[in-house]
């Protein structure tokens, strides 16, 4: 092993500052908990403690149950729209949000399904030709993803104590509840490798792919060196010279951080505690296409009764749930329950896009 080896060039995608619609959304879920605790209407609070965000709030708490209008759309330009502001609110807690973050990003803005056209890039569609011969005719290869929208909802309870303390402590207390549930969810389904089923989720980045031999080198650099390379040039037919993006676990992420030092010429690395330890990710982000509703949707409750577990069930006769656990109920506890549905779907726009290995030695 030489003493001085050439160091890989990698590093952490930079953090992007936070965008007013992210905070508009979380102050939207605060206007929902507040109007519960001291018994006013959403729009009173939002005039009371957000008065220039007011009417986005509005359109916040109103949920998305019709397709954005012109008249609607008024509401949304004072807080943001769509992909971004939610993926920034969640960006701190998920390596996931800056992966979709780099690809391409759409709305569903009410429709059931967003049809995308997958292209496969091949240097066989295009020759030289001399002058006045008949110029070619290819037929390229060409097929459809559906991006549909699914259901990733999350609820969250509160004390009344809590929501009455200061303004800044409640928005920082939503925030994090908000980031930490949804990011650490988005995590484990983006980079795992479960087919989609049509109804309940969409398919893992690592969905039919198989997983690469990872080097056997004994000598640890090398042998990152070597995965490393062997999952860029997985890649590199989708990638072209755009941008591959590194995923790993948590020891792998912070193996590769250590080689980092030319920001100007790098790949991303993010790490993921979403990925099992020894695994690492590679992804030609230009061919990652996700989409998301404008808008999350929160419902408050206060006298409700709910099963408080991960595995939540129906509760049953005598308010014990199938599989049993605690039940609490929201009126006795003096508790309010903040409900938070977001709809997202993704897809590859390519096939080789994705490649991946596990049981690294360093």
């Amino acid at each position: 092993m030489n003493a001085n080896p050439n160091r890989i060039p990698l590093a952490l995608l930079p953090a992007a500052p936070l965008r007013a619609g992210a905070q508009a959304i979380v102050r939207g879920a605060i206007c929902c908990l507040l109007s519960k605790v001291e018994k006013q209407s959403v729009d009173a609070i939002a005039q009371e403690r957000f008065p220039q965000q007011r009417e986005g709030l509005k359109f916040l708490q109103r949920g998305a149950t019709t397709p954005t209008t012109a008249a609607s759309a008024g509401a949304l330009a004072q807080i943001g729209t769509g992909f971004l502001d939610f993926i920034q609110l969640i960006g701190p807690a998920s390596a996931s949000t800056a992966l979709l973050n780099s690809g391409m990003q759409l709305t569903f803005d009410g429709v059931a399904a967003l049809p995308v056209p997958t292209l496969k890039a091949d240097a066989g569609n295009v020759s030289w030709l001399g002058e006045s011969a008949a110029i070619s005719v290819r037929q390229f290869d060409t097929g459809v993803n559906v991006l549909a929208p699914y259901k990733l909802p999350v609820i969250c309870v509160l004390t009344r104590e809590i929501l009455q303390r200061s303004l800044p402590t409640v928005e920082a207390v939503v925030r994090a509840v908000l980031s930490e549930s949804l990011g650490a969810a988005l995590d484990i389904f983006l980079f795992d490798a479960t087919v989609g089923d049509g109804a309940t989720r969409p398919g893992g980045l690592r969905t039919g792919v198989t997983a690469l031999t990872p080097s056997s080198d004994t000598a640890r650099f090398e042998a990152m060196q070597e995965d490393v390379g062997s999952l860029v040039n997985a890649v590199a037919p989708i990638a072209a010279n755009g941008t591959v993006v590194l995923v790993a676990a948590p020891a792998q992420a912070a193996a590769l951080r250590m080689w980092t030092f030319d920001q100007n010429n790098y790949y991303p690395i993010l790490s993921s505690s979403g990925l099992a330890n020894k695994t690492v990710m590679a992804v030609a982000s230009r061919a990652l296409v996700s989409a998301v509703d404008p808008a999350p949707r929160f419902s408050i409750a206060d006298a409700a009764t709910i099963h408080m577990d991960t595995s939540a069930q129906d509760i049953g006769t005598g308010g014990v749930p199938a599989g049993g656990g605690a039940v609490k109920s929201l009126w006795q506890t003096d508790s309010v329950g903040l409900k938070c549905i977001l709809e997202i779907g993704w897809a590859m726009r390519a096939p080789g896009a994705v490649a991946w290995t596990s049981n690294v030695v360093w």
